[in-house]
């Protein structure tokens, strides 16, 4: 065996170990809600609470397992889209609110 032709063999084999171990691509999930003041939806590692209306807008409080991570909106400024959010890798958009403000419905997604 030449050594090019070990050379090739080499980089054969870490190319497929690089095939076989990279990272697969991670599957959006999705979840639909409605919810009423206080209650929460589950997607992924997030898990989503409606809190009412802060300056007519839906509020939502984002955990990663018992850690706020994120409050909507924000409490320095209104976001520029309205009632659609994002932190990191999720997206919460609200479709309807009550329009006493005290349920929405929407779709909450994290990638």
């Amino acid at each position: 065996m030449t050594s090019i032709t070990r050379v090739l063999l080499v980089l054969t084999f870490l190319g497929f170990l690089v095939a076989v171990t990279a990272h697969h691509s991670v599957e959006a999930q999705e979840a639909r809600f409605s919810l009423a003041l206080g209650q929460s939806v589950r997607v992924g590692q997030y898990t989503l609470v409606f809190r009412g209306l802060t300056r007519n807008l839906p509020s939502y409080d984002l955990y990663v397992g018992s850690d706020l991570v994120a409050h909507f909106p924000p409490s320095a400024f209104l976001p520029p889209s309205g009632p659609d959010y994002a932190y990191a890798n999720v997206r919460i958009v609200t479709i309807a609110m009550s329009s006493d403000g005290t349920a929405v419905t929407g779709i909450v997604t994290a990638q």
